[in-house]
């Protein structure tokens, strides 16, 4: 492990470990959120006809594996016997540690003030929610509740997966909790980022990995996305030198950096130091944490969050401690490392002031309190999770419906935050939607109509969710499990690979396929025809939908206008058996003009019938150039169209007979040489 030291800037040192950072917009301190959550009507532009994309080669969303999070052991709560006094160790100094490049950067303290106390105040999510599930009054810490982890507040606590790699090589997977500190940012414990010998593991060093599940619910226990809020990889890690170089439970604090801007949908608590004992002891707290080691009866399954609340009973060093009394939820116990402890001021906010340290799992429990310099370096680490870059992620794409059927229109919506302290003009966004066969959204899937765009002028720190719009699940797709979501244009910001939903953000369906038999075209020979004729047509149909068709009729009609039904005279019928989704027939057939057939101009068309076609709307087609069909009065007996001696016989037999197929010309009714000789020019002539 590699170590810096310097006595330069904070800022300095941060940009040497590789953040991004920037100051505060104007007017605004620099944890600050924007003071709202913006909306946007999305605009349709270009062809909203379903383009298909599929190149090959189709990324995914690289997930980094741990065990399944509910069979991972807690990050055993550190014993304490006693409050050890203070051991002159110093206040030690924040330090950075980024995961990309291995690199440790211890920073400079910074120069404290006169306050007696300072506080920055959190955020209540996209949906701006409030509760008063958490004024529960004031008491002593008693028994743990179980609580609604994805509500308002709770989902402001993440359940943490932790990975280190011990001095022997060894992979060690543990669990902790944590509190949303800003939109990429989470406070912990020290030791739940930093580890030194856990169970008398000797590690003494940081995670090579923590995945934060915010509000987690118990669903995904594997490395899958949850059913709440999903996950957040981190980046980087902070904590304070008294703890990682000495142990010091007055410091054992730390955060994660995370490269998912989850916050900003869950929201965040605020930040409070400093105040003295009796003003401590005064206030009722508020803990949610996932305790998830054995306590006995074997009551906690680490798939719970559960909610602590009370007051304080002394101040040993930097820490407070509650007296408790053993048992499953009357103590505190393993996983439950790195849970904030808030209070709720006169105006509702919820400040967290000190964090779950150390324990003996029976009669007392420690919390960190957050002192002065270390809130001051908490500022610069947020500052350098935002960056200074503008930078839209796509989060939370959500639709009408997870179960629609091929063809059917849904809305769908999204989140486009800027979590970011770049506060850029106002400019035209543009986004597209697409159906996929994973999580991973991006340009090789199916694009599901045009181009969207809204127009909008964002602040730092600012959300912004893209109002309900339509879309239309392309007819062509089988039945099957998919995803929704979108994927801004690339040139919309500085970076592209938070552009696209992903995991939790992609909204999972489960689409019904279709049968859609389309008439597509027929093309006839041109001319005059004689009724009873034959002639060859070729036709083209195809089943556009995503799914096999019941068998398909092709009704062939000769009609005298364009509107082909089954009230004009049928020329032949093909029977196609079914067609498999997106299956296109072109074919010859010859057809019959009946023998009756009066003469005129026709049009020849065709439509088709399958019973479980799901659109009668595109299953008729005609030729636009129509045949002339004329009288032949020599045409007597088949094969019509050629005349011959059958022809002769067959009038002779009509006329002897006094038919009315013989009686050719005036005087009508009267069978005489004018019927012979009308015949015989005809015949002689030859029909047309």
């Amino acid at each position: 492990m590699a170590t810096t030291r310097n006595t330069g800037s904070v800022l300095a040192m941060l940009l040497a470990a590789g953040a991004a950072v920037a100051g505060p917009a104007a007017g605004e301190r620099p944890d600050q959120p924007a003071a709202s959550a913006g909306s946007v009507e999305a605009v349709a532009t270009g062809d909203m006809t379903p383009a298909p994309k599929r190149l090959g080669g189709e990324p995914v969303r690289q997930r980094r594996s741990h065990p399944p999070i509910d069979q991972i052991p807690a990050m055993p709560m550190p014993h304490v016997l006693e409050m050890p006094p203070a051991q002159g160790m110093g206040i030690g100094s924040p330090v950075v540690y980024d995961l990309a490049t291995g690199v440790e950067t211890v920073l400079p303290v910074s120069a404290g003030s006169r306050a007696e106390s300072g506080k920055g105040v959190g955020f209540n999510g996209a949906d701006m929610a409030d509760s008063f599930e958490d004024y529960a009054g004031s008491r002593s810490f008693g028994t743990m509740s179980h609580v609604d982890e994805g509500a308002f507040p709770w989902r402001m606590n993440a359940k943490l997966v932790m990975r280190f790699v011990d001095e022997g090589g060894t992979a060690r997977f543990f669990v902790a909790s944590g509190s949303m500190a800003d939109a990429e940012t989470v406070l912990t414990a020290g030791h739940v980022v930093y580890a030194r010998s856990p169970n008398g593991i000797a590690i003494n060093d940081w995670a090579t990995d923590v995945w934060v599940y915010p509000g987690w619910d118990g669903v995904g226990s594997t490395n899958e996305f949850s059913g709440n809020w999903g996950e957040a990889n981190s980046t980087g890690l902070g904590s304070w030198t008294g703890w990682t170089q000495n142990g010091d439970f007055n410091r054992d604090l730390g955060f994660v950096r995370v490269n998912r801007a989850v916050g900003m949908l869950t929201g965040w608590y605020g930040w409070w130091w400093g105040g003295d004992c009796a003003s401590v002891m005064s206030r009722s707290y508020n803990v949610g944490s996932y305790p998830a080691e054995g306590c006995g009866g074997g009551l906690h399954n680490g798939r719970d969050q559960y909610y602590w609340w009370g007051t304080y009973d002394s101040c040993p060093g930097q820490q407070v401690q509650t007296l408790t009394t053993p048992g499953c939820l009357t103590a505190q116990w393993g996983g439950m490392s790195g849970g904030g402890s808030y209070f709720i001021d006169g105006n509702g906010d919820r400040f967290v002031h000190a964090v779950i340290s150390n324990s003996n799992n029976a009669t007392f429990a420690n919390h960190v309190k957050q002192w002065e310099s270390w809130s001051d370096y908490r500022v610069d680490f947020v500052n350098g999770s935002r960056g200074s870059t503008f930078d839209i992620q796509a989060l939370q794409a959500r639709y009408s419906d997870s179960t629609p059927t091929a063809g059917q229109t849904i809305t769908g919506e999204f989140d486009a935050p800027n979590p970011t302290n770049a506060n850029p003009g106002s400019d035209t966004y543009t986004f597209r939607h697409y159906i996929s066969t994973n999580d991973f959204i991006s340009s090789f899937d199916t694009q599901i109509g045009g181009s969207w765009f809204y127009n909008y002028n964002y602040s730092s720190m600012e959300n912004v969710r893209v109002n309900p719009h339509s879309i239309t699940i392309p007819i062509g797709t089988p039945t099957g499990d998919y995803w929704l979501g979108v994927e801004m244009d690339p040139a919309t910001d500085a970076f592209d690979s938070n552009d696209n939903t992903q995991g939790w953000d992609s909204f999972a369906v489960s689409v019904s396929g279709v049968a859609d038999i389309v008439a597509n075209s027929i093309s006839a020979p041109s001319g005059t025809f004689n009724p009873g004729e034959s002639f060859f047509i070729s036709y083209n149909v195809n089943n556009q939908g995503g799914d096999p068709s019941n068998a398909v009729t092709v009704d062939f009609r000769a009609s005298l206008n364009t509107t082909i039904s089954a009230f004009d005279p049928q020329i032949g019928v093909a029977n196609l058996g079914g067609l498999s989704g997106g299956e296109v027939v072109s074919n010859l057939a010859i057809v019959q003009l009946p023998p009756d057939l009066a003469p005129g101009t026709y049009y020849i068309g065709f439509f088709t019938s399958a019973t479980d076609d799901v659109d009668g709307t595109n299953n008729v087609t005609f030729d636009a150039i129509p045949i002339t069909v004329e009288e032949c009065v020599a045409d007597f007996a088949p094969a019509y169209g050629v005349l011959d001696f059958d022809d002769v016989l067959a009038f002779l037999v009509a006329f002897g007979a006094e038919d009315s197929s013989a009686d050719l010309a005036p005087a009508f009714g009267v069978w005489d040489f004018d019927d012979v000789l009308r015949f015989l020019t005809a015949y002689g002539a030859g029909c047309p």
